[in-house]
């Protein structure tokens, strides 16, 4: 056992006996409980303003992108377990048939005595297991922590619509609310834009900023599909045994790296072509309206690609509907990638840059 010192959300200190190895997440999950707080307790009984959404919108953002991280370290030791035990077998034939390894391989495996040792097969899958769980555990405390307001939660049904049909009804029956949800999904990528914007800015080349938001969009989706392939396979991440397992499991790691690769690749290009096209068009009335559209239109079709590309079909119209209407509300922001980098397809000049 070890003794934590954990703050409560209204600033009380405690000091917490726990089994080593828990995490900070955990323990101020486990008070948070305990003293009774829930993630309203310091909002308002309606949940966060308008600023309080768009502070925790990026704070969500900022959860998932370390998560991303966590997601790369941990295939990174389960590759590195699933060579250990290979070369095991490989090892272990060899010592039946007498067999050496060729003198490059020696060369290659060679260790010196005062070398460190590595990491046993059981501890790297184990390391790997810890990622994964601390990927699930920050995405869930970060929900919690940082809620949309209510309005946006009202909105989030949408997703659980079956058909594109039934999305059309509920967003017309709650166009504030999914209106609201859609705008608070499309903020959490305000870091990513606001990084391709200072890219633009600097080298004055908006091509720069597209590569900058091309590389987040891919690297969200490509490290980003732990929880749902878990779901699918009926691993609770947030469980110890069942991260272990799941890293264990070649099918499941497979799937969701390629799932993530399949998806992070298409709605990366599709983003690029329609930042592409966008770029060449003038900055006025006219050019943001064209924008506006191939915005929508790209961030909808993205989302629909990657879903047929990796289900065989669009199993969540509603999510489609509502990356599009998300790709609408960072408009402004695309924008400024290209008014950043001083083009748009030529330079921007000041006529075109005055909307009238």
């Amino acid at each position: 056992m070890a003794q934590f010192v954990v703050t409560s959300p209204d600033g009380r200190k405690f000091r917490v006996n726990a089994p080593d190895g828990t995490t900070r997440m955990e323990l101020e999950s486990y008070v948070r409980s305990q003293m009774g707080f829930t993630p309203q307790d310091d909002e308002e009984e309606d949940g966060p303003g308008f600023f309080g959404a768009t502070k925790n919108a990026i704070m969500r953002m900022g959860g998932r992108a370390r998560g991303l991280l966590d997601a790369y370290q941990a295939e990174q030791f389960a590759t590195i377990a699933d060579g250990q035990e290979k070369q095991a077998q490989i090892d272990a034939q060899r010592a039946e048939t007498g067999e050496e390894p060729s003198l490059l391989e020696k060369i290659l495996t060679y260790r010196p005595p005062f070398a460190q040792p590595l990491e046993t097969t059981d501890e790297l899958r184990g390391l790997a297991a810890e990622n994964v769980r601390e990927q699930a555990l920050r995405n869930q405390d970060f929900a919690l922590r940082y809620p949309m307001s209510a309005g946006g939660q009202r909105g989030a049904k949408i997703v659980n619509q079956e058909t594109f049909s039934d999305v059309a009804k509920f967003a017309l029956d709650n166009p504030l609310d999914v209106l609201s949800f859609a705008g608070q999904v499309g903020i959490e990528q305000a870091p990513s834009l606001g990084a391709a914007i200072v890219g633009s800015a600097v080298t004055k080349d908006p091509r720069v900023g597209m590569g900058i938001m091309g590389g987040s969009t891919f690297a969200q989706e490509r490290f980003g599909q732990m929880a749902e392939t878990a779901q699918k396979y009926g691993y609770d991440l947030t469980n110890p045994a069942d991260a272990k397992k799941a890293v264990a499991d070649d099918a499941f790691m497979k799937e969701q790296a390629d799932r993530g690769f399949t998806r992070g690749s298409v709605i990366a290009a599709i983003d690029a072509a329609t930042l592409g096209l966008g770029s060449k068009l003038p900055v006025n009335k006219t050019g943001l309206a064209g924008n506006f559209g191939l915005q929508v239109a790209g961030g909808a079709s993205g989302e629909a690609a990657g879903q047929y590309l990796t289900e065989g079909e669009i199993t969540s119209p509603g999510d489609v509907f509502v990356e599009g209407i998300a790709e609408g509300v960072t408009l402004p922001l695309e924008v400024g990638i290209m008014v950043a980098g001083n083009r748009s397809g030529a330079d921007v000049d000041a006529q075109s840059a005055n909307v009238s």
